[in-house]
């Protein structure tokens, strides 16, 4: 109900892109005479008003402009005929000095025809704008397929029937993808983040044997480029998955910040206590300047080495739009001819929804043979991130329509309390409904949307206002004792519990390392000393003994001075577990707790209970280790 020029954009490509959706129709309204009041004298005809009234003066329909709550379609079509009235002509076919006077004139005055406003605008162009833009519903077009019909009919291009691509089209797409996939500098990137990842990876491997310090700066080297070259190509690149986890952040607040400034704070902490947080944030330093130059040195030139491929395939689609095909051929055409791994290129050209529903319809056709996936891994991300982001709005939803039922009630002379509970109720319904809508096909088909569609929207409002009346009645499903506990759940369960008692585990094992000097210098001279003395009287191998000694300096390290508490801490296995549950910290639910809380239980007083102990080069508590690894793995895949 608000289709102008400006809320019309025209890309390079010769898409069109529909925005400002932004009007809402209340369907209680048409008794509600401070609704209908709105004063509409002094208003600009250019701008969207709210009210009864709803939309642009210029490009309103006359039917809006007395009851905006009665409209149909075809309100739309007079909108998008007085549009192309403008686009031909260069002004809109009525105007004045206030709202009134143009809404004056879109119900009583003739509209000129377009042909006597500017030159070279054929006739049979002007009898479908006109007829777009009749005065009464009924003398319009019943339904754009009408009107799009007529239009390619004059320009004499066929849509809505099955693209058949002519041979060059495919040779000319073929070309664009071997170009695209044949960029020199490919191979380059294939292969410098898998020898950056293998070689630091075997590195920590290797430094565990010798230095437990080594093996953190290799970790966290592999853990910050990864982090940052996904940051910075996500951010930069505009990548879809980035913007979702924008929204998630945003919708997060305060407590995603919280938890993570948490999370970097313990570890920091228990790093400068065992004394490696100079090599840490070595780590952290190599490890961006690597994402960077992987990103803006090599990626950034593959981009330039295949944006000429890239501009060949959108000239030759621009081409095929201006023939009349429609967007979804256009997208099932360069994904079938595109080649085994089509889905790279297809996204570059579409963005990376688009490729997600063509990979879909794919795998419905049979076709999933072809369905070599690029960035898969992805689409689980998104998905949560998407599921999540669609509840916050559900909920933002029940909120607004809460606080809108509450103030109604309460002019009514409902108690503030029951006014409350009523409107709790209602919005809960209201929102079920609509999911429920929104999951099934009840809207009548468009072949009886055209036969009759005054009876289509009177059926449509008929329905909203039983949904209403059923809500306002109290008829609303209950909620299971799940949903009903799931708030006092998070409370007891959720990600602040986790970072607490991650935070503890890791402080309280971080001291208890430091204590006994486990990674000091002193330590390893000692060490060194003890091994020294040993070659001299029992020509001991002086590099294995050493490697012996310091490993089982975990094993015979005395436990925390504190009475009761202190042996909790003094093992690796609370230490790792409590990183776990400091990570896991970054997610919220409760689902997380039930798998991590009981590992942490078993890191702490596993021993106690006959926790058969593992220990691998000289590694103890390996068996506490494990089971907090699996426990963490399997909540992750189940903490919604």
């Amino acid at each position: 109900r608000d289709i102008k020029p400006a809320n019309l954009m025209l890309s390079s490509l010769g898409v069109i892109k529909v925005a400002d959706l932004g009007l809402v129709k209340v369907a209680d309204h048409e008794s509600d005479e401070e609704f209908k009041s709105a004063s509409v004298g002094n208003q600009s005809a250019q701008l969207t008003m709210a009210g009864s009234t709803i939309g642009t003066a210029n490009y309103m329909a006359p039917e809006q402009a007395e009851n905006a709550a009665n409209v149909d379609h075809r309100a739309d079509i007079y909108s998008l005929g007085c549009t192309f009235y403008t686009l031909l002509t260069g002004q809109p076919p009525f105007s004045g000095k206030t709202v009134v006077e143009v809404l004056s004139k879109h119900k009583n005055e003739p509209m000129a025809w377009p042909e006597l406003q500017a030159d070279r605008i054929p006739s049979d162009v002007s009898r479908i704008v006109l007829k777009m833009a009749a005065k009464k519903p009924e003398d319009r077009y019943p339904n754009l397929d009408s009107c799009i019909k007529d239009l390619e009919s004059f320009l004499g291009v066929t849509s809505g029937t099955n693209f058949s691509p002519r041979e060059q089209h495919v040779e000319l797409l073929e070309q664009s993808v071997g170009a695209y996939q044949r960029a020199p500098s490919v191979s380059i990137r294939k292969y410098v983040p898998l020898v950056f990842a293998g070689t630091s990876l075997i590195a920590m491997i290797v430094a565990v044997l010798f230095s437990f310090q080594w093996a953190c700066f290799f970790g966290i080297l592999l853990a910050s480029s990864t982090v940052s070259y996904f940051s910075i190509s996500g951010i930069l690149g505009r990548e879809h998955w980035m913007q979702q986890l924008r929204q998630c952040a945003v919708i997060a607040g305060w407590r995603i910040w919280f938890n993570g400034g948490l999370v970097a704070a313990v570890v920091g902490l228990l790093l400068f206590l065992l004394g490696w947080l100079p090599l840490a944030i070595l780590g952290i330093v190599l490890g961006v300047g690597f994402a960077a130059a992987l990103y803006f040195v090599i990626d950034k030139k593959i981009v330039g080495e295949r944006q000429t491929s890239l501009d060949q395939a959108e000239t030759l689609l621009k081409q095929l739009r201006l023939l009349g095909v429609d967007e979804p051929s256009l997208q099932r055409f360069v994904a079938k001819y595109g080649g085994n791994v089509w889905e790279e290129f297809f996204e570059a050209l579409f963005g990376y929804q688009a490729k997600r529903h063509v990979r879909n319809e794919l795998a419905r056709s049979g076709n999933s043979s072809r369905l070599m996936r690029h960035r898969g891994w992805l689409d689980g991300i998104v998905d949560r991130m998407d599921k999540r982001l669609d509840k916050h709005r559900r909920m933002e939803d029940q909120e607004k329509l809460v606080k809108i039922e509450q103030k109604a009630l309460q002019a009514q002379g409902v108690s503030l309390d029951e006014a409350k509970n009523q409107a709790e109720r209602f919005a809960s319904a209201m929102v079920q409904e609509a999911a429920t809508w929104r999951n099934s096909a009840r809207l009548p088909a468009a072949s009886n949307v055209a036969a009759d569609p005054v009876r289509a929207a009177e059926l449509k409002r008929a329905r909203i206002k039983m949904m209403l009346a059923d809500a306002r009645g109290g008829k609303v499903k209950r909620q299971s004792l799940l949903e009903r506990l799931h708030p006092h759940l998070d409370l007891f369960l959720g990600a602040q519990i986790r970072l607490a008692c991650g935070a503890l585990m890791m402080l309280g094992c971080g001291y208890w390392l430091w204590q006994n000097g486990i990674f000091s210098a002193e330590t390893a001279e000692r060490i060194q000393s003890a091994a020294s003395s040993a070659i001299d009287s029992q020509s001991v191998d002086a590099e294995q003994l050493v490697r012996a000694a310091g490993m089982s300096k975990l094993a015979v390290a005395e436990p925390l001075p504190f009475p009761i508490i202190g042996p909790w801490f003094s093992n690796l296995a609370v230490g790792v577990t409590g990183f776990l549950l400091l990570v896991s910290g970054l997610f919220s639910g409760w689902r997380f707790s039930l798998f991590l809380l009981p590992a942490a239980f078993i890191a702490m007083f596993g021993s106690t209970f006959g926790l058969p102990e593992i220990t691998f080069l000289g590694i103890p508590d390996l068996s506490a280790m494990a089971i907090a690894g699996v426990l963490f793995v399997v909540g992750f895949m189940f903490r919604d």
